[in-house]
Protein backbone atom coordinates (compact mmCIF):
# COMPACT_ATOMS: atom_id res chain seq x y z
CA UNK A 1 0.00 0.00 0.00
CA UNK A 2 0.81 3.50 -0.63
CA UNK A 3 1.67 5.51 2.54
CA UNK A 4 -0.04 8.66 2.95
CA UNK A 5 3.30 10.41 2.40
CA UNK A 6 3.28 9.43 -1.21
CA UNK A 7 0.58 12.30 -1.44
CA UNK A 8 1.64 16.06 -2.22
CA UNK A 9 -1.02 18.89 -2.51
CA UNK A 10 -1.21 20.08 -6.11
CA UNK A 11 -2.77 23.65 -6.50
CA UNK A 12 -3.73 25.62 -9.32
CA UNK A 13 -6.13 28.83 -10.36
CA UNK A 14 -10.09 27.98 -9.63
CA UNK A 15 -11.55 27.42 -13.37
CA UNK A 16 -15.47 27.18 -14.50
CA UNK A 17 -14.69 23.43 -15.22
CA UNK A 18 -14.16 22.97 -11.26
CA UNK A 19 -17.83 23.99 -10.15
CA UNK A 20 -19.40 20.51 -10.37
CA UNK A 21 -16.54 18.75 -7.89
CA UNK A 22 -16.40 22.11 -5.78
CA UNK A 23 -20.11 22.07 -5.10
CA UNK A 24 -19.98 18.07 -4.44
CA UNK A 25 -17.43 18.60 -1.70
CA UNK A 26 -19.46 21.19 -0.22
CA UNK A 27 -22.71 19.28 -0.06
CA UNK A 28 -20.98 16.37 1.48
CA UNK A 29 -20.97 18.83 4.69
CA UNK A 30 -24.00 21.30 3.38
CA UNK A 31 -22.44 24.59 3.86
CA UNK A 32 -23.99 27.59 4.39
CA UNK A 33 -20.77 30.12 5.20
CA UNK A 34 -20.26 32.29 2.60
CA UNK A 35 -16.40 31.66 1.81
CA UNK A 36 -17.49 28.41 0.51
CA UNK A 37 -19.65 29.52 -2.68
CA UNK A 38 -18.23 28.28 -6.00
CA UNK A 39 -18.99 31.43 -7.51
CA UNK A 40 -18.14 33.63 -4.56
CA UNK A 41 -14.46 32.21 -4.53
CA UNK A 42 -14.19 32.07 -8.63
CA UNK A 43 -14.62 36.20 -8.68
CA UNK A 44 -12.48 37.12 -5.87
CA UNK A 45 -9.86 34.52 -7.03
CA UNK A 46 -7.73 36.46 -9.25
CA UNK A 47 -7.80 39.71 -6.81
CA UNK A 48 -6.89 37.51 -3.67
CA UNK A 49 -4.58 34.74 -5.68
CA UNK A 50 -6.68 32.19 -4.39
CA UNK A 51 -5.84 28.53 -4.85
CA UNK A 52 -7.75 25.17 -5.20
CA UNK A 53 -7.11 21.59 -4.86
CA UNK A 54 -8.42 18.38 -4.56
CA UNK A 55 -7.86 15.79 -2.57
CA UNK A 56 -9.67 12.85 -2.48
CA UNK A 57 -12.73 13.58 -1.60
CA UNK A 58 -11.89 16.87 0.10
CA UNK A 59 -11.98 20.60 -1.45
CA UNK A 60 -9.36 22.76 -0.13
CA UNK A 61 -8.19 26.70 -0.84
CA UNK A 62 -5.15 28.48 -0.12
CA UNK A 63 -4.80 32.04 -0.08
CA UNK A 64 -0.59 33.81 0.25
CA UNK A 65 -0.41 36.21 2.97
CA UNK A 66 2.13 38.12 4.93
CA UNK A 67 3.01 35.06 7.25
CA UNK A 68 2.94 32.23 4.44
CA UNK A 69 -0.45 31.16 3.73
CA UNK A 70 -3.91 31.04 4.95
CA UNK A 71 -5.53 28.21 4.00
CA UNK A 72 -10.10 27.24 4.48
CA UNK A 73 -10.63 24.21 6.25
CA UNK A 74 -10.77 21.50 4.44
CA UNK A 75 -14.50 20.54 3.35
CA UNK A 76 -15.64 17.17 2.00
CA UNK A 77 -15.35 13.89 3.28
CA UNK A 78 -12.43 11.45 4.38
CA UNK A 79 -9.72 11.58 6.96
CA UNK A 80 -9.28 14.57 8.59
CA UNK A 81 -6.08 13.47 9.77
CA UNK A 82 -4.44 12.06 6.85
CA UNK A 83 -5.35 16.22 4.66
CA UNK A 84 -4.56 17.95 7.80
CA UNK A 85 -0.80 16.19 7.86
CA UNK A 86 -0.09 16.57 4.24
CA UNK A 87 -1.20 20.50 4.89
CA UNK A 88 1.32 20.25 7.93
CA UNK A 89 4.00 18.10 6.32
CA UNK A 90 4.18 20.78 3.47
CA UNK A 91 3.87 24.52 5.13
CA UNK A 92 5.76 25.79 8.38
CA UNK A 93 3.41 28.89 8.40
CA UNK A 94 -0.09 28.65 7.78
CA UNK A 95 -3.43 29.66 9.28
CA UNK A 96 -6.81 28.42 8.74
CA UNK A 97 -9.79 30.59 7.93
CA UNK A 98 -13.36 30.38 7.87
CA UNK A 99 -13.98 27.38 10.49
CA UNK A 100 -17.50 26.83 11.86
CA UNK A 101 -18.28 25.22 14.80
CA UNK A 102 -18.31 21.79 13.34
CA UNK A 103 -14.88 22.50 11.85
CA UNK A 104 -13.73 23.51 15.23
CA UNK A 105 -15.03 20.76 17.12
CA UNK A 106 -12.93 18.16 14.11
CA UNK A 107 -9.81 19.97 14.52
CA UNK A 108 -9.45 20.06 18.25
CA UNK A 109 -10.75 16.34 18.24
CA UNK A 110 -7.93 15.17 15.96
CA UNK A 111 -5.50 17.70 17.05
CA UNK A 112 -6.23 18.55 20.43
CA UNK A 113 -4.40 21.82 21.91
CA UNK A 114 -1.98 21.96 18.85
CA UNK A 115 -3.75 24.82 17.32
CA UNK A 116 -5.04 28.77 18.47
CA UNK A 117 -8.50 28.80 18.07
CA UNK A 118 -10.27 32.25 17.96
CA UNK A 119 -13.69 33.60 17.12
CA UNK A 120 -13.71 36.65 14.48
CA UNK A 121 -16.28 38.85 15.05
CA UNK A 122 -15.81 40.43 11.47
CA UNK A 123 -16.28 37.55 9.97
CA UNK A 124 -19.32 35.90 10.95
CA UNK A 125 -22.73 35.33 8.80
CA UNK A 126 -26.02 37.11 8.85
CA UNK A 127 -29.06 34.96 7.99
CA UNK A 128 -32.58 36.08 7.76
CA UNK A 129 -36.05 34.32 7.12
CA UNK A 130 -36.92 34.60 3.82
CA UNK A 131 -40.75 35.37 4.87
CA UNK A 132 -38.88 38.37 7.58
CA UNK A 133 -37.28 39.96 4.69
CA UNK A 134 -40.56 39.41 2.00
CA UNK A 135 -43.13 40.84 4.55
CA UNK A 136 -41.42 43.37 6.93
CA UNK A 137 -43.80 42.98 9.45
CA UNK A 138 -43.83 44.15 12.82
CA UNK A 139 -43.22 47.31 14.74
CA UNK A 140 -38.97 46.54 14.53
CA UNK A 141 -39.51 47.07 10.29
CA UNK A 142 -41.71 49.80 10.59
CA UNK A 143 -38.50 52.02 9.56
CA UNK A 144 -38.09 49.86 6.78
CA UNK A 145 -41.38 49.98 5.56
CA UNK A 146 -41.54 54.55 5.99
CA UNK A 147 -38.28 53.76 3.75
CA UNK A 148 -40.23 52.10 1.13
CA UNK A 149 -43.35 53.80 1.26
CA UNK A 150 -41.42 57.23 0.31
CA UNK A 151 -39.48 55.56 -2.80
CA UNK A 152 -42.62 53.68 -3.93
CA UNK A 153 -44.44 57.56 -3.38
CA UNK A 154 -41.28 59.91 -5.04
CA UNK A 155 -40.40 57.71 -7.90
CA UNK A 156 -41.78 56.43 -10.98
CA UNK A 157 -39.38 52.43 -10.40
CA UNK A 158 -39.75 48.96 -11.75
CA UNK A 159 -37.71 45.75 -10.49
CA UNK A 160 -36.50 43.59 -13.41
CA UNK A 161 -34.19 40.17 -13.20
CA UNK A 162 -30.52 40.32 -14.30
CA UNK A 163 -30.07 38.81 -17.46
CA UNK A 164 -28.23 39.05 -20.09
CA UNK A 165 -30.48 42.59 -21.59
CA UNK A 166 -29.77 44.57 -18.61
CA UNK A 167 -25.84 43.79 -17.27
CA UNK A 168 -24.39 46.07 -19.31
CA UNK A 169 -27.33 48.43 -17.54
CA UNK A 170 -25.90 47.33 -14.01
CA UNK A 171 -21.92 47.74 -14.91
CA UNK A 172 -23.07 51.36 -15.98
CA UNK A 173 -24.56 51.72 -12.43
CA UNK A 174 -21.75 50.35 -10.59
CA UNK A 175 -18.89 52.99 -12.37
CA UNK A 176 -20.92 55.80 -11.21
CA UNK A 177 -21.78 54.27 -7.62
CA UNK A 178 -17.67 54.24 -7.73
CA UNK A 179 -17.12 57.55 -8.94
CA UNK A 180 -19.56 58.49 -6.56
CA UNK A 181 -18.15 57.31 -3.37
CA UNK A 182 -14.52 56.08 -4.29
CA UNK A 183 -13.45 58.91 -1.21
CA UNK A 184 -16.13 57.99 1.18
CA UNK A 185 -15.29 53.93 1.72
CA UNK A 186 -12.72 51.77 3.08
CA UNK A 187 -9.84 50.76 0.54
CA UNK A 188 -10.35 47.85 -1.58
CA UNK A 189 -13.61 49.59 -3.56
CA UNK A 190 -11.49 48.86 -6.47
CA UNK A 191 -10.73 45.82 -5.76
CA UNK A 192 -14.87 45.21 -5.38
CA UNK A 193 -15.40 46.57 -8.38
CA UNK A 194 -13.06 44.25 -10.33
CA UNK A 195 -14.90 41.14 -8.72
CA UNK A 196 -18.66 42.86 -9.83
CA UNK A 197 -16.91 42.83 -13.40
CA UNK A 198 -15.86 39.10 -13.29
CA UNK A 199 -19.22 38.36 -12.01
CA UNK A 200 -21.70 39.55 -14.83
CA UNK A 201 -18.36 38.63 -17.37
CA UNK A 202 -19.74 34.92 -15.74
CA UNK A 203 -22.66 35.52 -14.89
CA UNK A 204 -24.67 32.61 -16.31
CA UNK A 205 -22.13 30.08 -16.50
CA UNK A 206 -21.51 30.62 -12.29
CA UNK A 207 -25.27 30.62 -11.80
CA UNK A 208 -26.01 34.12 -10.24
CA UNK A 209 -29.09 35.26 -9.17
CA UNK A 210 -29.99 39.19 -9.37
CA UNK A 211 -32.36 41.53 -9.29
CA UNK A 212 -32.43 45.64 -9.92
CA UNK A 213 -34.53 48.67 -9.25
CA UNK A 214 -35.04 51.37 -12.35
CA UNK A 215 -36.20 54.96 -11.46
CA UNK A 216 -37.87 55.69 -14.97
CA UNK A 217 -35.14 54.20 -17.26
CA UNK A 218 -32.09 54.40 -15.29
CA UNK A 219 -30.29 51.84 -13.07
CA UNK A 220 -30.35 52.68 -9.78
CA UNK A 221 -29.98 49.48 -7.56
CA UNK A 222 -29.00 46.21 -7.89
CA UNK A 223 -28.15 42.81 -6.05
CA UNK A 224 -27.00 39.45 -7.14
CA UNK A 225 -25.37 35.78 -5.43
CA UNK A 226 -25.95 32.37 -5.98
CA UNK A 227 -27.43 29.23 -4.31
CA UNK A 228 -25.99 27.46 -1.31
CA UNK A 229 -28.35 24.93 -0.65
CA UNK A 230 -31.77 24.15 -1.40
CA UNK A 231 -33.01 25.88 1.44
CA UNK A 232 -30.22 28.94 1.22
CA UNK A 233 -29.52 31.28 -0.89
CA UNK A 234 -26.17 33.84 -0.25
CA UNK A 235 -26.02 37.15 -1.58
CA UNK A 236 -22.78 38.76 -2.56
CA UNK A 237 -23.29 42.36 -3.57
CA UNK A 238 -25.62 45.17 -3.38
CA UNK A 239 -25.23 48.64 -4.59
CA UNK A 240 -28.00 51.47 -4.67
CA UNK A 241 -27.46 54.73 -4.72
CA UNK A 242 -27.20 56.30 -1.02
CA UNK A 243 -28.92 59.56 -1.66
CA UNK A 244 -32.18 57.72 -2.82
CA UNK A 245 -34.16 57.31 0.64
CA UNK A 246 -35.47 53.73 0.01
CA UNK A 247 -33.69 52.15 -2.65
CA UNK A 248 -31.42 49.57 -0.33
CA UNK A 249 -34.69 48.91 1.15
CA UNK A 250 -36.84 48.29 -1.45
CA UNK A 251 -34.67 46.65 -3.67
CA UNK A 252 -33.66 44.29 -0.63
CA UNK A 253 -37.53 43.24 -0.54
CA UNK A 254 -38.26 43.43 -4.27
CA UNK A 255 -35.29 40.69 -4.97
CA UNK A 256 -36.77 38.76 -2.10
CA UNK A 257 -40.00 38.64 -3.38
CA UNK A 258 -39.49 37.66 -6.33
CA UNK A 259 -36.29 35.93 -6.58
CA UNK A 260 -35.81 33.96 -3.17
CA UNK A 261 -39.56 32.13 -2.43
CA UNK A 262 -38.06 29.03 -3.31
CA UNK A 263 -35.47 29.29 0.02
CA UNK A 264 -36.24 29.40 3.88
CA UNK A 265 -32.90 31.15 4.58
CA UNK A 266 -30.43 33.99 2.85
CA UNK A 267 -27.31 34.51 4.01
CA UNK A 268 -26.52 38.25 3.06
CA UNK A 269 -22.53 37.52 4.39
CA UNK A 270 -20.61 38.94 7.00
CA UNK A 271 -19.96 43.11 8.52
CA UNK A 272 -15.68 43.15 7.51
CA UNK A 273 -15.88 45.12 10.59
CA UNK A 274 -17.24 47.93 9.43
CA UNK A 275 -19.27 49.95 11.67
CA UNK A 276 -21.81 51.47 9.44
CA UNK A 277 -22.15 48.28 7.19
CA UNK A 278 -23.01 45.78 11.09
CA UNK A 279 -25.20 48.45 11.74
CA UNK A 280 -27.73 47.44 8.42
CA UNK A 281 -27.22 43.97 8.76
CA UNK A 282 -28.48 44.30 12.24
CA UNK A 283 -31.26 46.85 11.41
CA UNK A 284 -32.69 43.38 9.51
CA UNK A 285 -32.68 41.50 12.84
CA UNK A 286 -31.04 38.32 11.22
CA UNK A 287 -32.41 34.79 13.26
CA UNK A 288 -28.87 33.97 12.91
CA UNK A 289 -25.72 35.29 13.06
CA UNK A 290 -23.16 32.57 12.14
CA UNK A 291 -19.77 32.37 14.54
CA UNK A 292 -16.72 31.96 12.03
CA UNK A 293 -12.87 30.98 13.56
CA UNK A 294 -9.34 31.15 12.93
CA UNK A 295 -6.99 28.62 13.42
CA UNK A 296 -2.89 29.28 13.66
CA UNK A 297 -0.77 25.99 14.75
CA UNK A 298 1.12 26.74 18.04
Amino acid sequence: MRSRNFYMLEFKKPELSDIEWVKECYDKTRIVDCEYCFGNLFVWSDIYKTEICRFKDFFVSRTPDETGFSFCFPKGSGDYDEILSLIEKDYDKFSFFGLNHGDKEILQKIRGDKYVVSSNRDLFDYFYKVSDLSELKGRKYHKKRNHISYFEKNYNWKYEKIDSDNIADCLKMNDRWQMLNSDKLETGIDLEERAIRRAFEHYDELGFVGGLIRVDSEVVAFTLGEEMTQDCFCVHFEKAYADMRGAYAILNREFVRNELQDYYFVNREEDMGIEGLRKSKMSYYPCMISEIFDAEKR
